[in-house]
């Protein structure tokens, strides 16, 4: 059977009614995903986030090697979105970006769909991946829409009040604990899919110098991406054992400390180098986007 093909159990199953109704709810999703794909609006919507993510890496990466040559700058996403917002049209295509953003969450969500696989745990694992990355697109989208009104956010200052908050509640430290090795989980996977090359499921099939250089950018985006969620999610583990939330921060937070290390350095410049090859990897993706 092929990988493209959408095995769910036959309706007259031994489990009954029950059995059936969920089949039959499986069937139903998996059709209303595929045919979103069908619709060139939601690939347009989808193309568009893809396009602002890629441009928001970009900057993010180039704004981090600015911190590593000793700028005194802010390497996350708000400071990305603040230096869109104050270019002559950045409100406008905030707001455009952060319709695109909501149609490549749903995209997103038929991913899965579109690959799904005779093996239910393979198909389950896909399902969680692109729903956590649709609501993922989803809470960038929201973050874009404050910048588009006029807000502003500071990443910094929010993770620590919240981990100061989570550490002073019952049961704080363990939540704090558990998100910090979701974020770790999220880095690793990030990792294993840049060297194992899966997100090229994501791109319709190319040959030649398309391959190449869709495949080294891909790699190495994905692979700093994960080092960088790694990071992160390393500093709110060491928040929730030391009682300290202020090691809590975004990625701006854990490249600055990375560049207090031993060598460290080195690995500051290889995820900034990395999170603009990941910034033309969601171009090349938004242009090869498979079908």
């Amino acid at each position: 059977m092929s990988d493209n093909a959408h095995p769910l159990p036959a309706e007259g199953t031994a489990h009954g009614e029950p059995a059936n109704w969920l089949v039959r709810s499986g069937r139903s999703v998996v059709n209303t995903a595929l045919g979103a794909r069908k619709h060139r609006t939601w690939r347009i919507l989808a193309q568009a986030g893809l396009v602002f993510n890629g441009i928001v890496n970009l900057i993010i990466g180039s704004v981090a090697i600015a911190v590593a040559a000793g700028a005194g700058t802010e390497a996350n996403r708000s400071g990305a979105l603040a230096a869109i917002a104050e270019t002559p049209v950045g409100r406008a295509a905030l707001w455009v970006a952060a319709v695109g953003l909501a149609g490549l969450a749903v995209w997103q969500c038929t991913e899965a769909a579109a690959l799904a696989s005779p093996s239910r745990t393979k198909n389950i694992f896909r399902w969680l991946r692109d729903l956590s990355k649709a609501f993922g697109f989803l809470v960038v989208g929201a973050g874009v829409v404050v910048f588009a009104s006029g807000g502003r956010t500071d990443t910094a200052r929010a993770t620590s009040r919240a981990s100061e908050f989570l550490l002073e509640s019952i049961g704080g430290a363990i939540t704090l604990f558990a998100i910090g090795g979701i974020v770790i989980a999220v880095g690793v996977s990030s990792i294993v899919r840049g060297i194992r090359r899966t997100f090229l499921e994501e791109v319709r099939p190319l040959l030649g110098a398309r391959r190449r250089i869709v495949q080294t950018v891909g790699i190495a985006g994905h692979v700093a991406r994960g080092l960088g969620f790694t990071t992160i999610g390393l500093l709110v583990l060491y928040a929730a054992l030391s009682d300290n939330p202020g090691q809590v921060g975004g990625l701006d937070h854990a490249l600055r400390y990375l560049a207090t290390l031993p060598s460290g350095i080195v690995v500051f410049v290889v995820i900034a180098v990395g999170l603009i090859a990941y910034g033309l990897y969601l171009f090349a993706r938004a242009r090869f986007m498979r079908r």
